[in-house]
C-alpha cells in the first residue's frame, strides 16, 4: 500500500500549536518525524512565495495568473479608451 503525501496541515494543525513553534523554525529531523517523505528540501517548500507561486486555481494569486489578469485589463482599457 502505498503511504499517502504528507500534508503540511498535519505539522501545522497539530506539532506548531502544540510547541509554539513556526513551521520555517522547524529541523529537517522534526518535519520527518511527520512524514518520512518529507525531503532534503523541505524548507524550499514551505515559504509564502513558494505556497503563492504552486497555486493553479482561477484568479490565484500565482505570479503568471496575476501577469494574465493584469494584460487583460490593459487590452481591456485599451479598447474602451481608444
Amino acid at each position: 500500500m502505498q503511504q499517502r503525501q504528507p500534508r503540511l496541515g498535519d505539522v501545522l494543525d497539530d506539532y506548531c500549536p502544540r510547541e509554539r513553534r513556526e513551521f520555517d523554525s522547524l529541523s529537517l529531523k522534526e518535519w520527518r518525524a511527520a512524514s518520512e517523505l518529507f525531503g532534503d528540501d523541505v524548507k524550499e517548500h514551505i515559504t509564502a512565495q513558494a505556497s503563492v507561486a504552486a497555486k493553479r486555481t482561477p484568479q490565484s494569486t500565482q505570479p503568471a495568473a496575476v501577469a494574465a489578469a493584469l494584460a487583460g485589463v490593459q487590452a481591456w482599457l485599451s479598447r474602451v479608451t481608444g
